[in-house]
């Protein structure tokens, strides 16, 4: 049973199953399901108004959803009247459902919500996150499952007058909001605005627009809207200020000036982000608080800035020819996104900030840290006379593996990565003929990866893959652990210099040794299983497994032997010969010794890893994905005497970056010799 009340004081039972136990020697059985049937379709609704009303409190606004409440009722021999079953009926039911809200529990039968909008909070994070359905106690809502999320979040929030504004509050309350708006489309997100104002306006008093725009600029100053390009997401920024309104002052939204006020400011960070240089948005303020409101439009569309008449007039307005306040609004409404701060030349430091397209490298420090990259490198170059310089040579390679094979003739030289990884060198590719005669111990390398990989617990016992990849004319042995999308092992294979089964063999039990895991399945890709004996394996797991060459049907049967789901599994079992390829810098140092290439492959991967495991929902991105979205776009360095100063790219999704609490951090590598590194969020 499914039961659920509103703020009417409802109750709906989604089904009734009723089970009787009699006597054997019981002789009415027919006339007693007669009569229950008779009782459950119709005296039981009028004794359940009467007996359940007290319990029901109709003062009481509470949401509860009960999935299953079990009952039981006895009856004398021949004593089964239709009107006395209905009453025992409903009294149990009235006593079993007092029993529930009174004790006030939680578990996986009974959840309870404050108001109706707080469930429905809860089911649109749900549905932001991926994670509704599913569920049983969102059945009420399964003909939305056909939509996609911020469809179906449009459609929940439309529902009922005034349900959208008591969602978006306690969204914004809890300060998850932002996990919402970030799945919204802007036309979904503008028709959730507009109905907020929907119920009507009351006479707003004087001043009233100023006053709500000072009150949204003071948000802004707090917390910067989102830092994606305006144009974008005008409407998410919209609900936003709308939230914030209301969290200061409730029932705002009666005010018809609260609108006006969040349209202006949302159409003028539109119209003041189109305009690049400082110089030219210092004149536009000029002129609109001068009242030469044709010049500044003239000066904006020339900028970029469409449509931006209204947008200008509001501002001037507002400013009152006053261009200080206007300075400081334009600062405040473009914080987070495109110039921000940029207003006045004198604002800059005296020291001029190196521009880089790949200054999102630096986002990539914690995790060069967690994976102790610096020891990795020093471990493979401590032989070598000049172990220092070369451990730096090492550190620039991996961060041009992070960054992809695609682009490593561009990183190789970038200016902002060498900053980053400390090399110093004339040339990076001069400096790796050293390299190639160095006598690299990757032994070394490997070992003291695997020993951060054990004590970071990021290895479990439960399945692992060794597959067989084939990129360009050579393969690579790939053993990589399914439950924690970790590679454990990445290593060249040549026919003429060794037996596949042998060094199949030889990988797994060196790997395994020095994890010491004893993984409950080991699976075989089809193409390395086909060409190694697969008999050997037995004493290295507790159960092998083929993963066969029909990926539907090889991740239902995986998932059934190894507990994972077939969702992931059908995500995971394709992807190492395309994240090889992202990694592998052959293409790029034809010259370069393979073991080289595989063994820092290996440990990139796993830097990239440890960056998405901080990102919400990103987990199984690949690594292209990850660049893309999160690393990609110019961004600037500014060295000072203590530190790095790294403003980050505004990155397609660094929203998600900024959720994380992965745009402000300040982290200190030991090879930058003692000075900081400090993140700060994009400009533009």
């Amino acid at each position: 049973m499914t039961s659920g009340f509103h703020n009417d004081a409802r109750l709906t039972v989604g089904r009734w199953i009723c089970s009787c136990s009699v006597p054997s020697s019981y002789e009415a059985i027919s006339d007693l399901r007669h009569t229950l049937e008779k009782t459950l379709t119709g005296a039981l609704l009028e004794r359940c108004d009467m007996h359940v009303a007290p319990v029901v409190r109709r003062e009481d606004p509470s949401v509860w959803r009960i999935r299953t409440l079990d009952m039981k009722v006895s009856f004398a021999r021949g004593e089964v009247q239709a009107s006395d079953a209905a009453d025992a009926l409903a009294r149990q039911l009235a006593s079993s459902l007092a029993g529930v809200i009174r004790g006030r529990e939680e578990n996986d039968a009974f959840l309870r919500f404050e108001n109706y909008a707080s469930f429905v909070t809860r089911f649109v994070l749900d549905l932001a996150g991926n994670r509704a359905w599913g569920k049983w106690y969102y059945e009420e809502f399964e003909d939305l499952r056909i939509f996609p999320p911020s469809q179906a979040i449009r459609t929940v929030l439309l529902s009922a007058p005034r349900l959208a504004i008591d969602v978006i509050v306690e969204l914004a309350a809890r300060q998850n909001l932002d996990t919402v708006l970030v799945v919204l489309t802007e036309k979904d997100a503008s028709l959730i605005f507009d109905s907020c104002f929907e119920s009507g306006s009351a006479p707003s008093a004087a001043g009233s627009l100023n006053k709500w725009v000072s009150t949204l600029l003071e948000s802004c100053l707090q917390e910067p809207l989102f830092p994606r390009a305006p144009a974008e997401r005008c409407s998410c920024d919209a609900i936003l200020l709308f939230a914030r309104a209301l969290l200061r002052q409730p029932g705002a939204d009666a005010d018809e000036q609260l609108r006006g006020a969040i349209l202006g400011l949302v159409e003028l960070r539109r119209t003041l982000s189109a305009i690049r240089s400082p110089l030219v948005l210092e004149s536009l303020i000029h002129k609109a608080a001068a009242g030469e409101l044709g010049a500044a439009i003239d000066l904006a569309t020339h900028s970029g800035a469409l449509s931006c008449a209204g947008a200008l007039q509001f501002f001037a307005d507002r400013m009152q020819g006053d261009t200080d306040w206007g300075r400081e609004a334009a600062a405040v409404i473009l914080s987070g996104n495109l110039p921000a701060r940029a207003i006045s030349v004198a604002a800059f430091s005296k020291a001029e900030p190196l521009l880089s397209p790949f200054a999102g490298i630096f986002l990539l420090g914690p995790s060069f840290l967690n994976l102790r990259s610096g020891h990795l490198s020093e471990a493979a170059a401590e032989s070598a006379e000049n172990s220092a310089a070369l451990a730096a040579t090492l550190r620039h390679f991996l961060a041009i593996k992070c960054l992809g094979s695609v682009r490593a003739s561009d990183v190789s030289g970038d200016p902002a990565v060498c900053l980053f990884t400390g090399f110093a060198g004339p040339s990076f590719l001069s400096s790796l003929k050293f390299i190639e005669t160095a006598g690299l111990n990757f032994d070394a390398v490997r070992k003291c990866h695997w020993r951060t990989m054990r004590e970071s617990e990021r290895i479990s016992d439960r399945c692992v893959l060794a597959e067989l990849v084939s990129l360009g004319d050579r393969e690579v042995l790939i053993l990589r652990d399914l439950f924690s999308n970790e590679w454990l092992d990445v290593f060249g294979w040549s026919g003429e210099q060794s037996d596949l089964s042998a060094l199949t063999q030889k990988r797994v039990k060196l790997v395994f040794g020095m994890l010491a895991v004893h993984p409950k399945l080991l699976v075989f890709g089809d193409a390395l299983a086909s060409r190694v004996d697969l008999s050997i394996f037995g004493e290295l797991a507790a159960e092998c497994a083929v993963a066969g060459r029909d990926e539907t049907t090889q991740a239902a049967q995986l998932a059934d032997q190894s507990g994972l789901s077939a969702k992931r599994l059908q995500t995971l079992l394709p992807a190492s010969r395309q994240e090889l390829a992202y990694f592998s810098l052959r293409a790029f140092l034809p010259n370069s010794a393979e073991e080289f290439d595989d063994t820092f492959s290996l440990v990139a991967r796993a830097v990239l890893r440890d960056f998405s495991r901080r990102l919400f929902g990103f987990d199984l991105s690949s690594p292209e994905y990850l660049y893309q979205n999160f690393l990609a776009g110019l961004g600037s360095l500014l060295c000072r005497d203590e530190a790095f100063e790294v403003r980050l790219p505004a990155s397609p999704l660094s929203v998600i970056l900024r959720m994380a609490g992965l745009q402000q951090q300040k982290f200190s590598p030991p090879w930058l010799k003692g000075r900081e590194v400090w993140l700060l969020p994009p400009q533009d």
